[in-house]
């Protein structure tokens, strides 16, 4: 029925059997609608505005029809809440559109000023989230965060919510510190990090959500270089082991237990390898496929890392199989099992691969640039059609050197005296 039936259903609340983590969970919310009235733990990622446009493009055409419905009674139903003020539900949905990426839609709804300061404090924070996560969708180059870091100000003058919003607060701004390379002043972002620290040594971890709160936090604390790779190696082997002693009592907490050690074991395979540990980086990536088999991001990364260690038999299987699952990056994981064919002196394995990269991922310029190389020699045509298609094209410009892009003009202009002077 579906092309991605691992991934598909979930997000328009249908069943199946093989779904990936986050696709169960879309699924449970989805088909249980009063848990959103409750507290509620969500998945850590947030994709990208371009993994929906993905799974829309590449699925089958009445999905996309279905798609939108769920969105849409998710909007009524935000506005439903809104209306009647029910702080929980109105909190619980924006994070749950997060995760549908729906950024825009979260920035522009209003909600009214007569909720408690402590809902607006939320919502607001939930709003930054949206606005920062919709820069990075689109690749923008510089991240501000002015506007958490004085929401962090304005927390610590008058802390209004629980330690556990505290420490979702501050573990963003962290994050966006050093994985994303945000801007922030130096001195707050140091200050915040001690109180971080400070605070999740000694927050509780009586419960299912205190661990995996606390597992979070570590492997965001891991990232600051400042505190030297012996703390930070002990921060995350501290977030690793709440990973693996959450104690779930019901399936949205197995499921948020498995997306957070999912995550967490990506973190240490990434540590690993560059500690030139590479045994050990390996086992962490393959339990990544072992935990969740139907998600095409453990199978992408330890290709990733096969093609590296120049195993790419192996590698080529891991990029196949990560194709095959769907988004993110089905053309991506193709274009890089073209490579490994290359590698292995498969040419026309190799050649076939560009071809269908090519068709899966229009704005992608590494396939096409691949295929222009190898017809340049041996088939004119096909090579021009595709320098012209290239230079015809402001996106897939953008992204070649200078040198690729004098080589793809140059050619042009040499098929072009060749005509006119033949």
């Amino acid at each position: 029925m579906y092309h991605y039936p691992s991934i598909s259903p979930g997000y328009i609340g249908e069943y199946h059997a093989n779904a990936t983590v986050t696709s169960a969970y879309f699924y449970e919310i989805l088909t249980d609608p009063t848990l959103l009235d409750h507290a509620l733990s969500f998945p850590q990622r947030i994709p990208k505005t371009g993994y929906f446009l993905e799974l829309l493009k590449l699925e089958q055409p009445h999905y996309e029809e279905k798609f939108h419905a769920t969105i849409n009674k998710l909007k009524q139903r935000l506005a439903d809440a809104i209306a009647n003020k029910q702080s929980r539900t109105i909190i619980n949905l924006f994070r749950f559109m997060l995760r549908y990426s729906l950024f825009s839609f979260i920035i522009s709804t209003s909600v009214p000023d007569t909720l408690s300061p402590e809902t607006l404090f939320e919502i607001q924070f939930i709003k930054e989230i949206a606005r920062l996560e919709e820069q990075l969708s689109r690749d923008e180059p510089l991240l501000m965060l002015d506007n958490l870091a004085k929401m962090a100000h304005d927390y610590l003058k008058n802390p209004i919510l629980s330690s556990d919003f505290s420490i979702a607060l501050f573990n963003r701004i962290i994050v966006f510190a050093y994985r994303h390379k945000a801007n922030i002043d130096s001195h707050s972002l140091q200050k915040f990090l001690t109180i971080h620290i400070e605070e999740v040594n000694r927050h509780p971890s009586t419960d299912f959500r205190d661990s995996i709160s606390k597992s979070i936090a570590y492997r965001g604390i891991a990232m600051a270089h400042e505190l030297g790779r012996e703390k930070q190696e002990e921060f995350l082997s501290l977030a690793e082991r709440y990973a693996r002693s959450a104690q779930d009592q019901n399936t949205i907490d197995h499921l948020i237990k498995v997306d957070n050690l999912y995550t967490c074991l990506q973190s240490l395979a990434k540590w690993h390898m560059h500690a030139k540990d590479f045994t050990l980086a390996e086992t962490y990536l393959r339990e990544m496929c072992d935990l969740d088999p139907y998600d095409c991001v453990g199978y992408c990364e330890l290709g990733l890392f096969l093609n590296k260690r120049e195993r790419y038999a192996e590698a080529a299987d891991c990029f196949i199989k990560g194709a095959k699952l769907g988004p993110p990056g089905v053309g991506m994981n193709t274009y890089f099992y073209a490579k490994c064919f290359e590698a292995l002196s498969q040419h026309q394995k190799a050649l076939a691969a560009l071809e269908q990269a090519c068709l899966l991922d229009d704005e992608a310029v590494s396939p096409l640039l691949d295929l222009f190389f190898y017809y340049k020699d041996t088939d004119a045509e096909k090579a021009n059609a595709i320098a012209k298609k290239i230079v015809a094209s402001s996106s897939l410009m953008e992204q070649l050197d200078e040198t690729e892009a004098t080589q793809l003009q140059q050619h042009l202009t040499n098929q072009l005296n060749k005509v006119f002077y033949e």
